[in-house]
């Protein structure tokens, strides 16, 4: 969030600022690898984009049934 509001013009110290969070985090938190949590959830977003697409893009948990 602190890199999207960079790029809408804020400098990284008002960002901080308005999310309560330190500067110094903010800055190790871009340069860490990302977790296996991290991972699991881009693949389940992937799963549930593909299955959206193959519901075209209706919702519902009634419309996801295991494959």
């Amino acid at each position: 969030m602190v890199q999207e509001l960079r790029r809408d013009r804020l400098s990284v110290a008002v960002t901080c600022r308005i999310l309560r969070v330190s500067t110094s985090g903010s800055y190790d938190w871009l340069s860490r690898v990302p977790s296996e949590k991290d991972y699991a959830d881009a693949e389940l977003l992937d799963t549930i984009g593909d299955l959206r697409a193959v519901g075209r893009g209706t919702y519902g948990v009634r419309r996801f049934k295991p494959s």
